[in-house]
């Protein structure tokens, strides 16, 4: 796996981000990276698909560390992913992953409401995944109450 990941991260040029890396996030993103360069989203049941870019290794190496609790891996890598995405599909990976990362956070991080809200606002705007935000919205709502 670590052969697989460490070829991908030098085929899309992701070097110099990878080694900016504290040792800790490089390790969980090496545990985390399942199948590459074929890649299982947990979020999406089990969508298998080939990575084809930096922005999508970053994207769905963020999904699969977000479900092991790898918040910090995965905001790193979300918005390095959102710096390089060039397709609204990517960018609404990108936007929602990082919503449902702040959403998981809401009760522990201050700025994570804000920022949740912000994600699901902008993954609407790509025309993907709009019932889904539209539900983490409204339950975004019930926390509120």
């Amino acid at each position: 796996m670590q052969q697989q990941l460490m070829g991908a991260i030098k085929n899309y040029h992701l070097g110099s981000f990878y080694m900016s890396l504290p040792v800790e996030l490089k390790d969980q993103w090496v545990n985390d990276a399942l199948g590459l360069p074929m890649t299982v989203v947990p979020s999406y049941k089990g969508s298998t698909f080939a990575i084809e870019s930096a922005a999508q290794l970053l994207w769905t190496s963020a999904a699969n560390a977000i479900p092991q609790g790898h918040y910090t891996l995965a905001e790193k890598l979300l918005i390095k992913a959102l710096k390089m995405a060039s397709t609204e599909q990517d960018k609404a990976w990108i936007h929602g992953n990082l919503a449902q990362l702040y959403y998981l956070q809401i009760k522990t991080h201050p700025t994570a409401l804000e920022k949740c809200r912000y994600h699901c606002k902008q993954t609407i705007q790509t025309g993907y995944f709009v019932n889904w935000c539209e539900r983490l919205l409204s339950n975004i709502l019930t926390l509120d109450s």
